[in-house]
C-alpha cells in the first residue's frame, strides 16, 4: 500500500528471523521479486550490520502489534537516540518515548493498514520539521539515556561518586552530533 500510495520511496523490511513470520516473510518475498523498491533485509544484524540499516534509513516504520503497548523497543531508541523519525503505535511505549523527544515522529491509532499508511503519510508531509525534531531529540538522547546517565544510574545504585563523595544530582555529558535523516523507510519485523 505505501509503495502504490507513495512513488518517492523505497521500503526496506528487516526481519533476521523469517522463520517466525514464514506467510508475511513469503508474501514480502513476491512482492520484492516484483518491486525493486522493496528491498528485504533478512540477514541478523550484528552492531556494523545495524549501523548500515540506521544510516540507510530516513523513516523507521514500526508496525508493532498488542504486545509493546508496555514494553520498550530497541529499534524506537536507536532511531531516536540518531535522529531517525518513526511511525509507531499509539498509546504504547514506543509512542511515549516519541513524545517525550519532541514528537520525532508520528503514530498510528489502529493496528490496521489503514491507519499505518495514514500515519506513514503524514510523516512524509511533514517530513522536513519531524527530520528537525528527530535531530533536536538525538542531542537530547544522551542526557536521558545516554552511557553518562548509565554511569549515572549505577552510581546512585552505589550512593557515590568515584571519588566516594555523596552522588550530586546529575552534570551530564553533552549530546554529540548527528547528521540529518533522507528519504528511506525501514521496517523492523521482529
Amino acid at each position: 500500500m505505501l509503495l502504490q500510495a507513495h512513488d518517492d520511496i523505497s521500503l526496506l523490511p528487516h526481519n533476521p528471523e523469517p522463520d517466525k513470520m514464514i506467510e508475511t516473510q513469503n508474501a514480502l518475498r513476491d512482492l520484492a521479486a516484483r518491486n525493486p523498491r522493496l528491498i528485504l533485509d533478512e540477514r541478523v544484524a550484528g552492531p556494523t550490520r545495524w549501523s548500515e540499516l540506521l544510516d540507510a534509513s530516513d523513516l523507521i516504520l514500526c508496525p508493532y502489534g498488542v504486545s509493546y503497548a508496555l514494553g520498550r523497543s530497541a529499534v524506537v531508541g536507536d532511531a531516536v537516540a540518531n535522529g531517525i523519525p518513526v511511525v509507531v503505535p499509539a498509546n504504547t511505549a514506543p509512542a511515549r518515548l516519541v513524545n517525550e523527544f519532541s514528537g520525532s515522529g508520528t503514530a498510528f491509532e489502529r493496528w490496521e493498514p489503514d491507519s499505518i499508511v495514514e500515519a506513514t503519510t503524514k510523516a512524509l508531509i511533514h517530513f522536513d520539521e519531524i527530520a528537525r525534531r528527530a535531530h533536536a531529540a538525538a542531542h537530547k538522547w544522551p542526557e536521558i539515556h545516554g552511557p553518562a546517565r548509565l554511569v549515572d544510574a549505577i552510581l546512585a545504585l552505589a550512593g557515590r561518586c568515584p571519588d566516594g563523595s555523596p552522588r550530586p544530582a546529575g552534570a551530564l555529558a553533552p549530546a554529540a552530533p548527528h547528521a540529518p535523516p533522507r528519504f528511506r523507510i525501514a521496517s523492523s519485523l521482529s
